[in-house]
């Protein structure tokens, strides 16, 4: 994250929030359909456009504030959980310190236009929840645990079929055989990894256990459009399993000689394998990992490239 987070304006930042008197209350901007790791982004470019050194702290609650200084103004802005794909955004300052009125008006012009629905701000209890098609596929997703040198890993997979297979990418899966598989009923199941694929970074993993639902590859989207919305479904655990939603970057990379869609799209570690869905719940690809260096850009393996691995290594 740019922008200053050195002892001088923390400590500036600190004083002047905790001991000043007359404190105004928080003004609401709104409530916007964006988890909160993606909005701190927004304000953060905002605060850097309007010349604010910006001081970050994370209170108890899953939330962010973030602290503007600058000569004669200052001012905290609170982004707090709405729900897993949305954030309310508040601003408290101290009165006579700059124009509130202003910068909020300020803060809410620039966050619409950045909107997916630009102009269009959401003030409902549960905002932008994702669409029915795409939650609909959570039950045929699952999280694996194997261990790798001795160390535990952990990454997604889901299902294409009910005969209890499953697929997920293949870089954690070099020299293991077996896995375990979180089952829905809160069980764990042994998995044997059948095929694995290096070039495509795919596997196939067989569990012997009964799977409800899965995924259907015959109605995927082979060419997602750039700038298309797409939703993310990891596997469900302890703090992770909010479904995260992004869109379609640039064509597909040549990466060894496979093609990955770049997507603006946060990716966790742990979401290699997850499927990725349009709107209408139809899926276009795998997640494969994320550009290093940077966690709102990320790579998936085409809908083809699962086809195609099946289609000649499979089943």
């Amino acid at each position: 994250m740019n922008g200053s987070t050195g002892f001088p304006a923390l400590v500036i930042a600190v004083l002047f929030f905790s001991s000043a008197p007359g404190i105004a209350e928080p003004v609401s901007v709104g409530v916007y359909p964006v988890p909160v790791a993606e909005m701190e982004e927004q304000v953060t470019d905002w605060l850097q456009g309007e010349g604010c050194r910006v001081v970050r702290e994370n209170p108890d609650d899953g939330g962010v504030s973030l602290e503007c200084e600058k000569a004669r103004q200052a001012f905290r802005i609170r982004i707090e959980p709405r729900s897993p794909t949305a954030s309310s955004v508040l601003i408290e300052s101290r009165p006579g310190y700059g124009d509130e009125e202003g910068t909020t008006a300020g803060l809410r012009a620039f966050l619409a236009a950045r909107a997916p629905n630009p102009g269009v701000q959401r003030q409902a209890a549960y905002p932008d929840v994702p669409p029915p098609s795409v939650e609909r596929n959570q039950n045929a997703v699952f999280c694996l645990r194997a261990s790798s040198r001795g160390a535990p890993i952990g990454f997604s997979g889901f299902a294409i079929d009910r005969r209890g297979f499953i697929i997920s990418t293949a870089h954690d899966l070099d020299g293991i055989r077996r896995v375990t598989v979180g089952l829905k009923n809160g069980e764990q199941a042994h998995g044997e990894v059948v095929w694995r694929d290096v070039r495509r970074d795919l596997s196939l993993i067989r569990v012997k256990a009964t799977i409800g639902d899965s995924v259907s590859l015959g109605n995927g989207r082979r060419s997602p459009r750039a700038g298309e919305r797409i939703f993310l479904l990891p596997c469900v655990t302890e703090g992770r399993g909010w479904v995260r939603f992004g869109t379609v970057g640039e064509k597909p990379a040549m990466v060894n000689g496979q093609p990955l869609w770049q997507v603006n799209l946060r990716v966790s570690p742990g979401d290699s394998g997850s499927p990725v869905f349009d709107s209408d719940g139809r899926l276009v690809g795998m997640v494969k990992g994320r550009f290093r260096g940077t966690g709102t850009r990320g790579f998936l393996i085409p809908l083809d490239t699962i086809r195609d691995f099946l289609r000649k290594d499979g089943q």
